[in-house]
């Protein structure tokens, strides 16, 4: 049997390389933050993130003679990341190899790159469903499916609302709108897309990147859902930039075993990845100690939002209809 073990710093650079298919977009530079820190944290299948301090200082004191500041104390909100064991394999024998006509197996690991991506996205998917499910989500959540007529749709200015909701006075840099494919065609027949390239010092020419009020645009199906069909609703999310994280607790490993007394000799090849994911602040509060699966990542019960304040988060939600009609 054979081992590959790959370094976890190696192991993303060799990714960042390759790149992702586009159906994998989520997982660009922009949106996900790869390799946060994270330490054990003594509770099976559980590791902490580094969250955050709070309740940070509000006002300054004037110091002078005789003036003692008084020290506030302060809670260290540690950010509870849920590691998902997650492994797959494929064998060939002889006799198939044969049959076929060649061996099929090294299509499968040139394609473990582009499989693991799959399920890197679909994990992460989970985990932010599960975690806007959570009672804590309400603050970063807005809702126009209920407004009447126009007011119920995705616009430039529904957009900027929410911008200047979450984050006021702040000017958003490498920030993104996640949308349902309908949603961005429907932005598109508003005229709301600008179409860009980037060039260098930040200066924007006409192109084919789409963005709106300067938020880059990501088309997502999955992570975006469409609830119904007449006077469906669309889940849409507005970010900052990396409103997501992704880490390897352990090296991934490629492992070879050889059966020589089976079909001629069979060759199996399995992979295996051990991550955390979640959206920024996003902490996993549910029973541990258990296999995790996609499922349990979208229980609401399961996570808790961390934020010293709201103006922290990296990540609201906007629910919005196409059909400009009360529901």
């Amino acid at each position: 049997m054979g081992t590959v073990q790959l370094d976890k710093e190696v192991w993303n650079e060799r990714l960042n390389i390759l790149g992702y298919p586009a159906e994998y977009n989520l997982l660009s530079s922009s949106l996900v933050e790869f390799g946060n820190q994270i330490v054990p944290s003594g509770l099976v299948g559980v590791a902490i993130k580094w969250g955050n301090v709070s309740p940070l200082p509000t006002t300054q004191t004037y110091v002078g003679v005789g003036v003692t500041l008084n020290a506030g104390a302060m809670t260290k909100n540690d950010l509870l990341a849920v590691v998902i064991h997650s492994g797959m394999a494929m064998s060939e024998t002889s006799i198939e190899e044969m049959s076929d006509g060649a061996a099929l197996m090294p299509s499968f690991q040139a394609n473990i790159d582009t499989l693991n991506a799959k399920f890197l996205q679909n994990s992460l998917i989970s985990a932010t469903k599960g975690a806007f499910a959570a009672a804590s989500a309400a603050n970063f959540k807005t809702t126009l499916a209920g407004e009447t007529g126009t007011d119920q749709k995705l616009s430039f200015d529904s957009i900027m609302d929410k911008k200047m909701a979450m984050w006021p006075n702040i000017d958003v840099i490498g920030g993104s709108l996640i949308v349902h494919s309908e949603v961005y065609s429907d932005l598109v027949k508003q005229n709301a897309v600008l179409f860009v390239n980037e060039v260098k010092n930040g200066v924007y020419s006409t192109g084919q990147n789409p963005t709106i009020a300067g938020f880059r645009v990501v088309v997502n199906d999955e992570l975006c859902v469409k609830t119904g069909t007449t006077n469906a609703t669309f889940t849409s999310y507005i970010t900052k930039a990396n409103p997501f994280w992704i880490n390897n607790t352990r090296e991934p490993e490629i492992l070879t075993a050889t059966n020589i007394l089976l079909g001629g000799g069979t060759l199996t090849v399995a992979f295996y990845n051990h991550f955390c994911c979640a959206p920024a602040f996003a902490s996993f509060e549910g029973t541990t100690g258990v296999t995790i699966t996609d499922t349990i990542l979208e229980v609401g019960t399961n996570w808790v939002f961390k934020t010293a304040n709201d103006l922290d988060a990296k990540i609201g939600q906007i629910i919005t209809r196409t059909d400009p009609t009360t529901g």
